[in-house]
């Protein structure tokens, strides 16, 4: 049976699309070249979107922030014009830690695989 998709589910797609999209194409900021939208988690009443991202140099993850929260107003505007719904949710960025996790324990395994050879 296919899983029943909700509406926040197929906006937080869109939206995930089209923000990836507007940052690669229409944001000059040198701050966000690297920047990829990992995922967008949005609430149940629509009205927030949580924007996960990820950028190549981890060092500068508040430089990123700080040019996403510049950028949220003209990305707010131009998802209105780009997504069928009422409103545009309220974008809230926050650093996706997952890969960097994920990295943690790639080498946790490695090692732990190195000391039984």
């Amino acid at each position: 049976m296919p899983r029943e998709f909700n509406r926040a589910e197929r906006m937080s797609y869109h939206i995930q699309r089209e923000l990836s999209a507007l940052i690669a194409r229409d944001i000059s900021d040198p701050r966000l070249r690297n920047l990829t939208i990992s995922d967008v988690k949005i609430s149940r009443d629509l009205t927030e979107a949580t924007v996960y991202f990820t950028e190549q140099d981890t060092l500068k993850k508040e430089e990123t922030l700080a040019a996403l929260r510049k950028a949220s107003g003209f990305l707010r505007k131009n998802l209105a014009s780009r997504i069928r719904a009422r409103g545009v949710p309220r974008l809230r960025f926050v650093h996706d830690q997952s890969f960097d996790q994920a990295t943690r324990l790639l080498a946790l395994i490695d090692n732990a695989v190195a000391h039984d050879s």
